[in-house]
């Protein structure tokens, strides 16, 4: 779990390291397409951002041994069935 948030955390740093450099880009498609990955990209956009305090509460939690209140965040943050690892 470490490896992982260090990895997301790196990718994070990257991503942002290449829109300071290079800037925002506009999506070419046009019509449903550009609503509908604009209705994806939103979607997307939201969820990280909310999912952000229940990692680091997760990690905080795991971290200082308290994992009744970890496994409480973890189960939001990952839950069952999901991708997460």
């Amino acid at each position: 779990m470490l490896a992982a948030f260090a990895v997301s955390g790196l990718f994070l740093v990257s991503y942002l390291t290449r829109v300071l450099l290079t800037g925002t880009h506009r999506f070419p498609g046009e019509g449903w397409l550009r609503i509908g990955y604009l209705v994806l990209l939103a979607s997307h956009t939201a969820l990280a951002a909310a999912c952000l305090p229940l990692i680091l509460g997760a990690l905080n939690f795991g971290l200082r041994g308290d994992f009744g209140r970890h496994r409480r965040i973890a189960r939001w943050t990952c839950p069952r069935g999901s991708t997460c690892p």
